[in-house]
């Protein structure tokens, strides 16, 4: 029998790196490490890709427990792309329904809805300022060099 057999699994991101981005430079390539759980108890690291098919593939943060698939005989592991956690139109869905509840609050009403309680966007803007240190290290870097 050719190709794989895929089984539903747990994967916790370890580490992720940008392996490529397009010319235009709107979307880019990642490589994860994964910590792998099977439903048998089997644990095993693997690195995983971004999804070449990927319309509405939102790539997972450090830290973040995501579903994967992976073939028993190889080890080999992909994302399971039907898990609402990578899905970028899953994650909107509800923000829209926030947006729209939040409108039709009184004025004077608390400010913040599912923006404040979200721990997923603190993870972003963490990631975000952590990128923007690095690349402020670099170019203070840079600068010393000349």
């Amino acid at each position: 029998m050719f190709g794989k057999r895929w089984t539903p699994a747990q994967g916790t991101v370890v580490d992720r790196r940008t392996v490529g981005t397009t010319p235009d430079g709107q979307v880019s390539n990642s490589e994860f490490i994964v910590d792998v759980r099977t439903s048998t108890g089997e644990m095993f690291r693997a690195k995983v890709r971004t999804p070449r098919i990927a319309t509405h593939f939102m790539a997972p943060i450090v830290g973040m427990v995501v579903g994967v698939e992976y073939d028993p005989g190889s080890h080999k592991v992909r994302f399971d792309k039907s898990d609402p956690a990578l899905s970028a139109k899953a994650y909107r869905t509800p923000r829209r329904s926030d947006f729209d509840e939040a409108l039709n609050q009184p004025a004077g009403s608390p400010v913040g809805g599912a923006q404040a309680l979200d721990p997923r966007m603190a993870q972003v803007q963490a990631f975000m300022e952590a990128q923007l240190q690095a690349k402020a290290f670099r170019q203070a870097q840079d600068g010393e060099g000349k």
